[in-house]
């Protein structure tokens, strides 16, 4: 949890950003903290560290993962079958463990992490058989890791520079289109400067953009509600079984009802991944966002199957 001493701190940067004082209060009451990425100029990174792009680091034997040879609905021209997915993020989970005290930080406290994803036809991940389309490898401290090998099928355009990163503690604030913000009710003027206050935590021209990092909240380009579409789409349930009978002014069913109310408490932000054009990551024409999502019971089992990947844009 944050010091007393970070929450007096945020409490008084949002009120002197034009934020009425119990509503600052409440805001600084939620922040938790996260792990933010500090990108490095070099390409050069030592095997098992934490980094953007370039080859995984993976145990020998380990099958790059693919996506299915599924019909798309929105697919890229030329139309392509079980391509390799794209290696995004892999993060030394040493590292991580050293940046949060074990109180604040939910991951293993060693190994790696390898994040996935198709970058060719980019799905949004809701649809229930987007399921195929993004992997994360957890391999365990006692792995021997080496560079995998380059699949010779992986489009080009899903093939990404290495960029060397570190991990940094940081207090993450709700989304301006969270619940928790909705809620208090801020005035035209506060949501302003609410907006101002996070963006000046952002702007650090050593970081990499503010939206990449891990646990926390998500900084949401969109709705910052997805724990629901996890929720429901991991289960094979279209969304619309619950936004569409509220949108229409009705009650979905209880047991639709049931999973979107449970979800809050279920899943977790992982991985929150902005665009980069150093690596040359684009999501959508570099207006989007990926996030990635764990359930709190594959997260203490360590069980990285248990994820959902939403994308967001604007």
């Amino acid at each position: 949890m944050l010091t007393e001493e970070e929450r007096l701190a945020l409490r008084e940067g949002l009120q002197a950003a034009g934020l009425r004082g119990h509503v600052a209060q409440a805001i600084a009451g939620y922040a938790v903290p996260s792990l933010e990425f500090s990108a490095a100029t070099s390409t050069t990174v030592p095997v098992g560290a934490t980094k953007i792009g370039g080859l995984p680091d993976l145990p020998e034997k380990t099958v790059w993962p693919r996506r299915s040879d599924r019909i798309r609905e929105r697919a890229m021209e030329p139309v392509l079958g079980a391509i390799p997915l794209a290696f995004l993020v892999q993060v030394d989970l040493g590292e991580a463990a050293r940046a949060l005290p074990p109180d604040e930080n939910p991951l293993p406290a060693a190994g790696l992490l390898s994040f996935f994803y198709d970058a060719y036809d980019q799905p949004w991940g809701y649809d229930p058989e987007d399921r195929h389309d993004f992997r994360v490898i957890y391999s365990g401290p006692a792995e021997d890791l080496a560079p995998a090998t380059l699949p010779e099928d992986l489009p080009e355009v899903c093939r990404f520079g290495p960029r060397a990163a570190s991990l940094h503690r940081k207090p993450s604030l709700p989304s301006v289109k969270s619940e928790e913000i909705y809620d208090l009710g801020l005035t035209d003027e506060e949501e302003e400067g609410y907006l101002a206050f996070r963006d000046a935590r952002r702007n650090n021209p050593s970081r990499m953009h503010f939206g990449t990092g891990l646990l926390g909240y998500p900084d949401a380009v969109q709705d910052a509600r997805m724990e629901v579409e996890c929720e429901l789409l991991s289960r094979g349930i279209d969304p619309e079984a619950y936004w569409g009978p509220i949108r229409a002014g009705s009650d979905p069913s209880r047991r639709i009802a049931a999973l979107a109310e449970g979800a809050k408490g279920a899943w977790r932000l992982l991985l929150q991944l902005d665009a980069d054009s150093e690596s040359g990551m684009e999501w959508w024409y570099d207006t989007g966002m990926l996030y990635f999502w764990v359930t709190e019971r594959g997260l203490g089992e360590k069980n990285f199957d248990d994820v959902w990947v939403v994308l967001q844009t604007t």
